[in-house]
């Protein structure tokens, strides 16, 4: 890599590129405009990500708490576990599984979404203990 090219990661990291953007307009390879970033200290907020996510960074999406970033680290999304699953339970929209089966409790009957596993047979915990120790609740429907 010439001096002319890392002052122009430099100056287009600054101006808030991408590193595929950079790679591409420079003619390297993204690992190694990458791996020059992260050796010059340049940190990967100072650009603008393809994602298209423009809510604050700096706060939990969950409580509004503020997020405390540590250095080196990934940056964190959520202030505490309890909150990320809290999110995730309502936005169900926006998950990303490759494999959702629709399958039918055995049980109650009722329609729901597995993921990654066909071969679930109860939609639930309270379905299972119900139909396998035959406590007093939902009746099996007959098929």
């Amino acid at each position: 890599m010439t001096g002319e090219q890392k002052q122009t990661i430099l100056r287009q990291r600054a101006a808030g590129l991408a590193y595929s953007q950079i790679a591409d307009e420079i003619g390297l390879s993204l690992n190694t405009v990458k791996s020059y970033c992260r050796r010059a200290g340049l940190s990967e907020s100072n650009a603008s990500k393809d994602t298209g996510n423009k809510e604050n960074k700096d706060q939990c999406p969950n409580c509004g708490k503020k997020l405390r970033h540590l250095n080196k680290t990934k940056p964190k999304k959520f202030c505490c576990d309890k909150c990320r699953r809290a999110w995730w339970n309502t936005h169900r929209d926006q998950m990303r599984h490759k494999n959702i089966c629709r399958v039918i409790c055995t049980h109650c009957g009722a329609d729901f979404d597995s993921y990654s596993w066909a071969a679930r047979k109860y939609c639930s915990h309270a379905c299972y203990i119900s139909a396998r120790f035959g406590q007093p609740g939902k009746e099996a429907v007959p098929q």
